[in-house]
């Protein structure tokens, strides 16, 4: 990584890690090979045990670490990360993401192309708990579906031309996001980017919805390659827990609370319903945790009523994020021609 070229703006690459020992050493050295000229990092651990805060000190010593003594969660660590970071644009990165050398450089050209791009995502594949990487993909942007439901695009699909084609997209998911500093400044509730009572999980939802209502454009960037182990795994099933679980319910009901319209979910309510009925039936039949996370997410409702008072408050604007949901994406064009 080259030191020069003051003049570039600055990357704040914020890594939030527990225990991530087994990941860091790829990504030190990958951060290291980045083409970009300007970058720092920005590591917040929570809590690890296996000397993770004392590798990156030791292996990269121009970094920032800061050591939480307990696991404060994703989106607190991600907080910590962005307070401290002084770049214009920040890298938010978990831990066991890879990323090619020229990713900081090609989504930065991306995000200097149009100032009402808001946060640029490039295309994810999976990778083998060794490393080894596939065709599979595992997020090339998020879509918000009419039922409620947010999911990866293109995820768990081989590779294909419709997802080599740059596209505006409804939001970047957080494990390989750029965003716009001050993007995240004008979303900021209190002292808070992403929402800390979420703790992981749909809180790069939650981001993004209020992105949209602010305006903020997300850009899908293909030429942004990256490779993604998943630890725990987003999607319930095998390899995902019941803490995963209930966090993906438990916050998908929150950021309804957050960012939806009495209007626009009784426009979709059928769709809404149905899915409710189904994965509700499901939980009573064999997955009694799923109605664990309805009830505390009940308990959260007025704190997340304030804390969406509190966005409206601050917002000069807002625009109607309808016309996303259930959009896969759209091709987009600027400067005289696509990415």
């Amino acid at each position: 990584m080259d030191e020069g070229k003051p003049s570039a703006e600055l990357v704040s690459v914020v890594v939030v890690t527990r225990n991530g020992i087994r990941f860091l050493p790829d990504s030190i050295r990958q951060l290291k090979r980045q083409s970009y000229p300007n970058i720092e990092l920005v590591v917040v651990d929570n809590g690890s045990t296996d000397g993770s805060p004392e590798f990156v000190e030791s292996n990269f010593p121009s970094a920032t670490v800061i050591r939480c003594v307990r696991n404060a969660g994703f989106s607190r660590g991600n907080n910590i990360g962005i307070k401290l970071s002084a770049g214009e644009y920040v890298l938010a990165r978990n831990e066991d993401v890879s990323l090619e050398p020229d990713v900081s450089e090609s989504l930065v050209d991306v995000m200097r192309s149009d100032g009402s791009i808001g946060a640029v995502c490039g295309k994810i594949y999976r990778a083998r708990a060794g490393g080894a990487h596939t065709n599979v993909i595992d997020s090339a942007g998020m879509v918000l579906l009419r039922n409620r439901n947010a999911l990866n695009r293109g995820s768990e699909e081989d590779d294909s031309a419709e997802l080599s084609t740059a596209a505006e997209v409804f939001g970047a998911p957080a494990s390989a996001a750029l965003y716009r500093k001050k993007m995240l400044d004008e979303l900021r509730v209190g002292e808070e980017y992403f929402d800390e009572d979420f703790f992981a999980y749909f809180e790069d939802v939650d981001l993004s919805w209020r992105a949209r209502a602010l305006g903020w454009r997300t850009v899908y960037a293909p030429q942004g390659i990256g490779y993604h182990v998943r630890i725990s795994g987003f999607f319930v099933g095998p390899g995902g827990s019941r803490f995963v679980s209930e966090h993906l319910w438990r916050n998908r009901y929150l950021t309804i609370v957050k960012n939806d319209t009495v209007w626009d979910m009784l426009l979709d309510l059928p769709r809404i319903l149905w899915f409710e009925l189904v994965h509700l039936a499901v939980s009573v039949l064999y997955r009694g945790w799923r109605l664990k996370a309805l009830l505390k997410a009940l308990r959260l409702v007025p704190k997340m009523v304030r804390k969406r008072r509190a966005f409206r408050r601050s917002a000069r604007r807002l625009v109607r994020t309808r016309e996303w949901y259930g959009v896969d994406s759209r091709p987009i064009a600027w400067n005289g021609g696509r990415i």
